[in-house]
């Protein structure tokens, strides 16, 4: 596994699951629509969004759909 793809998995399973990146990391939303949502939701939440929710939309912008859905299946056991 690269090291992008560890740090996202990463990121996915220590940031707020109730938080506003909720819809990839608690239901596993992974396209690009569901990221842009939250990506523009980070922009006016309270409380502001952190370093690591940040961090997270980055690397899995940088990575494929099938990336994204592989390091998912991958930390869930599917």
């Amino acid at each position: 596994m690269s090291k992008l793809i560890e740090r996202a998995a990463e990121l996915m399973k220590s940031v707020n699951e109730f938080g506003v990146t909720h819809i990839i990391t608690g239901d596993g939303n992974l396209d690009d629509s569901h990221i842009a949502w939250v990506e523009g939701q980070m922009k006016i939440c309270s409380p502001a969004p952190t370093e690591d929710e940040h961090e997270l939309i980055s690397l899995l912008k940088a990575m494929t759909i099938d990336a994204r859905e592989k390091m998912w299946d991958s930390i869930y056991g599917f």
